[in-house]
């Protein structure tokens, strides 16, 4: 969603970002979202127009979010890299390689997640999951997800 919102925004607002650091990044999923997606929209225009160097990093967001993430995260307890086990070498790959990575990752857990909830009724989960059952069939295809897996 961020990396979306960064795609369509840059052009509209005349900056050139195409990135966002994984500690800003972590810093928005851990923040509540009271505004919801007006909020995350506000909070990325106003991130993009303080960047400088192409990537938002957690100084541009507000202090709200950021302080979020001003804990010491050298021990790894409230990085992204520990929650998604992110591994070092990650790091060596060009970005657009490791988001994608990242993303695969995440969305092969989530869809997993949401159907074991669901206990395998689809159209409960994609219910959860704000999607049409068509869409979330596609996803369990594409990353090898059976709903019997999950049934009693």
């Amino acid at each position: 969603l961020v990396n979306s919102y960064i795609s369509y925004l840059s052009p509209r607002i005349g900056v050139e970002v195409d990135s966002i650091s994984i500690s800003a990044l972590a810093a928005l999923v851990e923040y509540n979202w009271p505004g919801n997606v007006r909020e995350l929209i506000n909070v990325l225009e106003r991130a993009m127009l303080l960047s400088d160097n192409g990537v938002i990093s957690l100084s541009q967001l507000p202090e709200g979010i950021s302080r979020l993430k001003n804990r010491d995260t050298s021990s790894g307890k409230d990085s992204l890299s520990a929650k998604f086990a992110i591994s070092k070498d990650w790091f060596d790959k060009p970005w657009k390689e490791a988001r994608n990575e990242i993303i695969e990752m995440y969305e092969r857990e989530y869809f997993n997640n949401i159907v074991k909830s669901s206990k395998g009724r689809i159209a409960q989960a994609a219910d959860k999951a704000g999607m049409t059952t068509r869409a979330l069939y596609d996803k369990m295809q594409s990353y090898g997800i059976r709903k019997e897996q999950f049934r009693d």
